[in-house]
C-alpha cells in the first residue's frame, strides 16, 4: 500500500500549538499523530483510492536491534497517537487497532520470528500492552504468538493476515 498525505498548511497552523510535543516526537511516526489531530479537529478527511505502479528497491537491515526498533515504531507510532486522541475504549480506536494489527503488526512479528528470539518480541508486546484493547481476536492472536513454536506461529500469522486482507478487500 502506498499512501500520500496532502495536508492543508492553513489547518496545520491552527492545530500546531495544540499538538502534544511528547507524543509528536516520541512515537516513531509523527505524521500519524498530526493527521489524526487534523481529522479530529476539522473532520474533512478524504480518501482517494489510486492504483500506482511502484518499484521500491531497498536493503532493510534484519539485525535484532533494527527489527525490535521497527516493531516498536509500528506499535507506538500508530497506537499512541490514536489512544491519546480517541481513548482506548472508543470504537474508533478499536477499529484503527484491528486494521493496523492485522495488516502491519502481524507481518512484522512474523518476519521478526525468523530473525530474533521470540522472548524479545513477547517482551516488547508486553511492554506495549497498555495500547492493546481487550478484543477476543487480538487476544487469540497474542496467544498464538506466546504459545506456539516459531515455525508454526509464523505460518499461522501469515494465514491470519491473508484472511484479514481478503475480508478487507470484499
Amino acid at each position: 500500500m502506498i499512501s500520500t498525505q496532502i495536508i492543508n498548511t492553513y489547518n496545520l497552523k491552527k492545530i500546531f500549538k495544540l499538538l502534544d510535543k511528547k507524543t509528536l516526537l516520541n512515537n516513531g511516526y509523527p505524521q500519524v499523530y498530526i493527521i489524526m489531530k487534523l481529522v479530529e479537529k476539522f473532520n474533512d478527511w478524504i480518501y482517494i483510492s489510486n492504483k500506482i505502479v511502484f518499484y521500491r528497491y531497498g536493503n532493510f537491515n534484519y539485525e535484532k536491534k533494527n527489527l525490535i526498533e521497527r516493531l516498536n515504531f509500528e506499535l507506538a507510532g500508530y497506537y499512541q497517537p490514536a489512544k491519546k486522541i480517541y481513548g482506548i475504549n472508543s470504537i474508533i480506536y478499536k477499529k484503527i487497532f484491528v486494521q493496523i494489527f492485522f495488516l502491519y503488526i502481524i507481518s512484522w512479528v512474523a518476519v521478526s520470528l525468523n530473525k530474533i528470539k521470540k522472548q524479545d518480541i513477547i517482551k516488547l508486546i508486553k511492554k506495549k500492552n497498555f495500547l492493546f484493547p481487550n478484543l477476543w481476536h487480538i487476544n487469540f492472536t497474542l496467544f498464538i504468538i506466546y504459545k506456539f513454536p516459531n515455525k508454526i506461529c509464523f505460518y499461522i500469522l501469515k494465514i491470519i493476515q491473508k484472511l484479514f486482507q481478503l475480508k478487507v478487500n470484499y
